[in-house]
């Protein structure tokens, strides 16, 4: 708290370039981050379960970030994620309906594009369109050729789809 807010805004304002106010500005955003997590990691048992999904480190920073920037307590955090999960949810089972096909994700995977889309239910599936275009070709390619229809999908393949679809392509025919 400051005696004279008005005189301190002015005083602010008068300078916003002022290295010393911004890094006491970060100091202090990162303090109240890492509160805001360790209260969140408290809550965490019961989070996961409203959630639906297990609140991993980038989960749980995500989560730290919307409680920061939007003002919003952990329940708010925890169902935007929650919808999220949902949504991939829907996305999976979509893709197996509609290709026949089952992905497998891991759930650092899941975390991966939860956190890509930035929790946003709606962005999830346009997420999960982009990086899984072409495995519907690609998986059927593979299931036509092994007889599975049912592939894993890593962490590693939210961050390069079409690396982890080709190595999977190669080591099918490598054989």
């Amino acid at each position: 708290m400051v005696d004279d807010p008005a005189r301190e805004l002015e005083r602010l304002l008068a300078n916003p370039d002022d290295p010393a106010l911004a890094e006491r500005f970060e100091r202090l955003a990162a303090a109240e981050r890492a509160e805001l997590a360790r209260g969140l990691e408290a809550q965490a048992p019961a989070l996961r379960e409203r959630c639906g999904i297990a609140l991993g480190s980038e989960l749980t920073d995500l989560a730290v970030r919307r409680m920061a920037t939007r003002g919003t307590d952990a329940e708010e955090a925890c169902r935007a994620i929650g919808e999220a999960a949902a949504a991939l949810e829907r996305y999976l089972a979509g893709f197996r309906e509609k290709h026949g096909i089952r992905l497998d994700l891991d759930p650092e995977a899941r975390e991966r594009v939860i956190v890509l889309s930035g929790a946003a239910a709606a962005e999830v599936e346009a997420l999960c369109a982009r990086l899984f275009a072409n495995y519907p070709l690609g998986l059927n390619l593979l299931r036509e050729r092994t007889g599975r229809d049912s592939f894993a999908i890593p962490a590693a393949a939210v961050g390069d789809p079409e690396g982890h679809l080709n190595g999977l392509i190669r080591e099918t025919y490598a054989r």
